[in-house]
């Protein structure tokens, strides 16, 4: 399809959705991660006792790369970009609520639970946004190398 053809069928309210998406998704991961990155930083000085906050943390690296290298293909192929998205969200919460009772019962699994949503999650963002980031050159005929 030519770059002409594709121009063609935007309507002119194309740009406000995808900046508009842009936007939400940047906001919401941004958010997120705020959240996540507090409770992480202090693990190792909230839950220091017999070594709890750096095991939560090592589970969830180990669950990381277990999920990283199985899931992230399965799930995008399975839900689709925007649900991988949204399960990896949720698959954060359980670790966030651990820090209220924080034990080996609760945290270790929080952290397994943090690892294999990151996994699912690792390629969904890019590819709404790399559709998008074609959408808008196109849309006003910007230049893109012939790899994209």
């Amino acid at each position: 399809m030519t770059l002409v053809k594709e121009e063609k069928a935007f309507k002119p309210s194309e740009t406000k959705r995808i900046v508009k998406n842009v936007v939400i998704i940047s906001l919401a991961f941004m958010a997120h991660f705020t959240a996540y990155s507090g409770a992480a930083n202090l693990q190792s000085s909230i839950n220091p006792e017999e070594g709890l906050g750096l095991s939560s943390l090592a589970a969830v690296y180990a669950g990381l790369i277990l999920s990283n290298i199985f899931l992230p293909t399965a799930v995008i192929k399975w839900i689709g970009t925007k649900w991988a998205i949204s399960l990896s969200f949720v698959t954060y919460m359980p670790f966030i609520a651990a820090q209220l009772w924080p034990s080996f019962y609760t945290m270790i699994p929080a952290g397994l639970c943090v690892g294999l949503g990151r996994g699912g999650r690792s390629g969904a963002p890019n590819a709404p946004i790399y559709l998008w980031c074609r959408r808008y050159t196109a849309r006003y005929q910007i230049y893109q190398s012939k790899r994209c």
